[in-house]
């Protein structure tokens, strides 16, 4: 019974004990070393295997290596609008003519036409029922079938039923 109420502090001892072993600590007697692994062979060759391998390219060159790679496989830039020869005018529209830039800009407020009364701004969403005959059933039909469904089901009753009936229950089930 002893032993028992003893056990947690001599877990607790011998963790730190561990955590903070010092050199001249030698009475844990039942701590035994890992083996150690022998080191992997390592991919570069040793000493006598043929001439060492280069250093790695250090930034500026990966870089500039970069730069070239880009610049070599990048299409040619376009020819300036001054190189590029004018537009002729289409035979037979006389009603067309050259766009000149004048620097204008027009500030005045363009008036938009819309559909409907100016006092509706509201957005107007329809949705059918989730399923045929889900009208017609209980609440606690549909709120199990709910239940087991995906999001997106429950998605499309919570807006239907927003919409029209507004059962708590199966408000509830969705969110």
């Amino acid at each position: 019974m002893v032993l028992l109420f003893r056990l947690p502090f001599l877990l607790l001892e011998m963790l730190l004990r561990r955590l903070l072993r010092r050199e001249d600590d030698d009475d844990d007697a039942t701590w035994v070393p890992a083996p150690e692994r022998a080191p992997a062979a390592s991919p570069v060759p040793a000493a006598g295997d043929g001439p060492p391998p280069p250093p790695p390219p250090t930034a500026e060159e990966a870089i500039a290596r970069r730069v070239e790679r880009e610049a070599a496989q990048a299409p040619p830039p376009p020819a300036p609008l001054s190189a590029r020869p004018p537009r002729t005018p289409v035979a037979g529209r006389p009603d067309l003519r050259p766009v000149a830039d004048n620097g204008h800009v027009d500030t005045e407020a363009t008036v938009v036409e819309s559909f409907g009364p100016a006092a509706d701004v509201g957005s107007a969403i329809t949705v059918d029922e989730p399923w045929d005959g889900y009208d017609g059933m209980a609440a606690t039909v549909v709120v199990q079938r709910v239940r087991g469904s995906d999001a997106a089901t429950k998605a499309v009753v919570r807006l239907y039923e927003q919409q029209h009936k507004a059962r708590a229950t199966v408000l509830r089930a969705t969110g």
